[in-house]
């Protein structure tokens, strides 16, 4: 199985794009990428989803997960706080079929792979760079919103950095000892 997703330098010219050209992307694509959302889920957000006042965001997770409560980023506040301007109930009114069109002309636009062209491949990136980052299994597993774990690990076939910067940490303990 093939996983798509962005390199660092495809997600930054992206997000530039976008946040210039079509802000409206520019937010749900933060958004997905900050909490590993389907596009779905973030349009599904409603306004009584957010609780400024906690600085707290409730996302209603679909594949069988449930409900799972974050942290507002400052970013990720600010864009809503623009976006409630303009919506009653929810945040984000368009349909997931319109919001795969505006990214496949956007990433035609930036020359990025039209392999990649799919709002999911910023769920990948999200998975992907935290791998990166060393960052747990178990916690990629939580912020994905995934039930089961094998779900997580397709993403490890992935990046291999993570194990090779746990290599060289394991033998520096050796090597000051030996």
């Amino acid at each position: 199985m093939s996983i798509k997703y962005l390199e660092k330098y495809e997600l930054l010219k992206l997000l530039r794009y976008c946040k210039q050209h079509d802000y409206f992307m520019y937010s749900i694509i933060t958004i997905s990428f900050v909490y590993g959302l389907r596009v779905s889920e973030i349009l599904d957000l409603k306004r009584s989803d957010v609780n400024f006042k906690d600085n707290k965001i409730t996302f209603r997770r679909n594949k069988g997960s449930n409900k799972t409560r974050h942290t507002l980023t400052p970013e990720v506040r600010n864009i809503l706080k623009k976006a409630e301007k303009n919506y009653e109930k929810r945040y984000f009114k368009l349909h997931r079929s319109n919001v795969d069109v505006r990214l496949k002309k956007i990433f035609k636009t930036l020359r990025i792979s039209k392999d990649k062209a799919h709002f999911h491949a910023i769920r990948h990136t999200t998975a992907i760079s935290l791998l990166d980052k060393g960052v747990n299994v178990r916690t990629i597993q939580a912020i994905l919103g995934h039930k089961d774990i094998k779900s997580t690990m397709v993403y490890l076939q992935i990046t291999g950095k993570h194990i090779d910067k746990e290599n060289e940490s394991l033998e520096a303990i050796i090597s000051r000892e030996v």
